[in-house]
C-alpha cells in the first residue's frame, strides 16, 4: 500500500488552490504625505487577492485540519475601521493593521489564486477568524470532503474550573460531519490582592 508522506499531503492541498505568493506590479500605494514608513513591519511584496488563507496547515497550524478563506473585498470595510479603532503597542503588529486595508483595497478580484498572510497579518486577523464565519466572510475546506463549505457547526465540552484556571475544548465541523478544527483552550482569571473573586461588596 502507498503511504503518503505529510510534504506530499501539503503540496497536494496547496495545488489545489493555486496559492501564489506573485510579486505584486500594480499595487498603488497612498501617496508619501499620507502614510507612515513601517519601521518593523515588512510589507508582503505579492499582491492581495479576492481570497486570503487565513488559517491552515500551509501555515503549520496543527489544530486547524481544514483551511479557512477570508473573502477580502467582503472584509474590506472592516478592516478599515478595525485599523484606526484598534491599536497595538506591538508596533510591527500595528504596521501590519494599518496596512491590510491598504493591501485589501488593491486586491485582483478576478484572480483566483489564493494569497498568503505574513506573520504580522495573521496576528491581527486570526482572533476574529469566528466573527467572519459569522459575518459569512469565510469559507471553509474540508479535507475530507475536498469541498469549500460557508458554514460549520461549533461545539465546547469539558469546561472545567480549577482555581484561577478554567479550560474547554473547542471542537468546529463541516456540514457534513467531519472535525475541521479541535483545540484545548485555557484561560486563567486573576484575581485583585485581597479579593476572593465575588462581585459582592
Amino acid at each position: 500500500m502507498k503511504t503518503i508522506s505529510l510534504r506530499e499531503k501539503l503540496l497536494s492541498l496547496l495545488s489545489f488552490w493555486n496559492i501564489s505568493n506573485r510579486k505584486n506590479d500594480t499595487e498603488k500605494d497612498p501617496p508619501v504625505a499620507k502614510r507612515r514608513e513601517p519601521i518593523n513591519y515588512v510589507r508582503p511584496a505579492y499582491q492581495c487577492t479576492r481570497n486570503v488563507l487565513l488559517c491552515g496547515s500551509a501555515y503549520g497550524d496543527v489544530s486547524y485540519q481544514g483551511a479557512y478563506l477570508l473573502d477580502t473585498q467582503a472584509a474590506l470595510d472592516w478592516v478599515k475601521k478595525h485599523s484606526t479603532s484598534v491599536w497595538s503597542l506591538q508596533q510591527e503588529e500595528q504596521q501590519a493593521r494599518e496596512y491590510i486595508p491598504i493591501w485589501f483595497a488593491n486586491s485582483a478580484p478576478d484572480d483566483d489564486h489564493i494569497a498568503l498572510l505574513d506573520p504580522g497579518m495573521r496576528g491581527v486577523l486570526m482572533p476574529y477568524l469566528l466573527d467572519f464565519h459569522t459575518h459569512g466572510w469565510l469559507s471553509i475546506y474540508c479535507p475530507q470532503c475536498r469541498g469549500n463549505y460557508e458554514s460549520m457547526t461549533t461545539a465546547t465540552f469539558d469546561a472545567e474550573r480549577n482555581g484561577p484556571y478554567s479550560t474547554w475544548t473547542a471542537e468546529w465541523r463541516c456540514p457534513t460531519g467531519h472535525i475541521v478544527h479541535r483545540k484545548k483552550n485555557e484561560i486563567r482569571y486573576f484575581i485583585p490582592r485581597g479579593g476572593n473573586g465575588s462581585d459582592k461588596s
